[in-house]
């Protein structure tokens, strides 16, 4: 039985975890669903999981770090009845396969080595959280509420090209690093969490494209049941 929803993000902002839950909670509302309760990660243990942290080698040091995640997060998913959301951002167009996903079996492999043979199959509750390009390609998805910012922000040119968004959605699946782009220029990281988190994030209009977004959705949702 699933007690519990654990996140964790590579990305560093403070509301990272926040923001991931916040498009996971809305994707499943779309269906009458909802997602456990999120149990937060120690401080010491959600340092792990920023930038590449996870993935570096060749020291004592990164293999000492690693040892602690993988024993974490096999707690969480067997003693502790949790699935774990681990996102981290593919740094590539859709459909493409992200070169963190090489590490991620890994560090899979390491979880399951040290489960019990009776209870491996609670691997299932390790799930990949992956945007093409990046989290932003799913918060900015919220065309409306991020032309509301643009206008906040006094960005006439912004808004527009975020409500030009609206006929062609799919795009923010395939440009890369959106945050970065100048069309987008006055929206930042620091708005995901508003994005993410509104009432009327368009959770099942992103499904509907069938891209990253609702790939991780299928395989949440499928740890879940």
């Amino acid at each position: 039985m699933i007690r519990a929803l654990v996140i964790t993000s590579e990305d560093r902002a403070e509301h990272a975890e926040a923001v991931v839950e916040g498009v996971l909670r809305r994707a499943f509302q779309t269906h009458g669903e909802q997602l456990p309760s999120r149990r937060l990660v120690p401080e010491d243990i959600r340092k792990l999981t920023k930038a590449a942290m996870w993935r570096a080698k060749g020291s004592k040091l990164a293999a000492a770090r690693l040892v602690t995640l993988v024993q974490y997060l096999a707690a969480q998913i067997d003693q502790g009845e949790a699935v774990v959301a681990f996102h981290f951002d593919a740094d590539c167009a859709w459909p493409e396969t992200p070169e963190a996903t090489a590490d991620f079996h890994k560090l899979r492999t390491r979880v399951e080595q040290i489960l019990s043979l009776d209870r491996r199959d609670r691997l299932k509750r390790l799930v990949a959280i992956i945007p093409h390009w990046c989290i932003e390609s799913w918060t900015y998805q919220h065309v409306a509420e991020a032309a509301t910012i643009c206008r906040e922000l006094k960005d006439e040119s912004s808004a527009k090209q975020f409500e030009a968004l609206a006929t062609n959605p799919g795009a923010l699946d395939v440009t890369p690093r959106p945050h970065e782009d100048q069309r987008y220029r006055r929206l930042g990281r620091e708005h995901n969490h508003r994005l993410a988190t509104h009432v009327h994030y368009p959770a099942s209009k992103v499904l509907e494209l069938d891209a990253s977004f609702a790939a991780s959705i299928r395989a949440l949702a499928a740890a879940i049941t």
